[in-house]
């Protein structure tokens, strides 16, 4: 499975105004969409506990995202509370029959397990830019491939420039261009995605 040039992944919070997003999509534009999907990190001042703030969060995910042949699922946020809550987000994704791909990167902690034991779809590793910044990133990415038994042809490759509003096109362009230096194997990837994003 590989992405073409005019293949969208958007990278949507798990919020019902993106839940109703996906929903209105042209029926004859999904199959060009694979979302990108996050959990939202659950607020410390609140009260909900972990398990309602998820029954909040697959309110209806499942009828928002059957029309796509699947979609990535990311638990980053909500690492604070620890492995058991990313487990039980991939858990509840599978019980509600989302074809999902569980996303995990190489410098976390939280999610890594539970994503390498939810590999129905494959497996997907986001890269961030602070990755990138620090060095070393493909060493760094063959060993946790190496680690956890991976190979870039079963694995998904999204790297996340993360917020680009504040710099100029150039600037851009070069971050872009070091990323791309910096990861091996591009043609290896089964589906290699490079994400940003800009706030208006």
């Amino acid at each position: 499975m590989t992405f073409g040039v005019h293949h969208y992944v958007p990278v949507l919070k798990v919020k019902r105004g993106e839940k109703k997003a996906l929903r209105s999509v042209l029926p004859a534009l999904r199959g060009h969409i694979t979302p990108l999907l996050e959990i939202v990190q659950r607020k410390a001042d609140k009260a909900a506990t972990v398990d309602a703030h998820l029954n909040n969060a697959f309110d209806a995910l499942a009828d928002s995202v059957r029309p796509y042949s699947r979609c990535f699922l990311d638990a980053r946020e909500i690492a604070p509370d620890g492995p058991s809550a990313a487990a039980e987000v991939f858990r509840r994704a599978s019980s509600a029959g989302i074809v999902f791909t569980p996303v995990t990167g190489i410098s976390r902690a939280a999610d890594v397990a539970a994503a390498i034991g939810n590999q129905t779809h494959g497996i997907a590793l986001r890269l961030s830019r602070e990755e990138l910044e620090s060095g070393h990133l493909a060493g760094r990415l063959r060993a946790f491939l190496a680690r956890h038994a991976l190979a870039p042809e079963g694995t998904d490759l999204i790297m996340d420039l993360g917020p680009v509003d504040e710099m100029i096109v150039d600037g851009v362009a070069a971050l872009a261009a070091a990323f791309l230096g910096d990861v091996p194997d591009h043609q290896r990837w089964r589906t290699f995605t490079m994400s940003a994003c800009a706030f208006p």
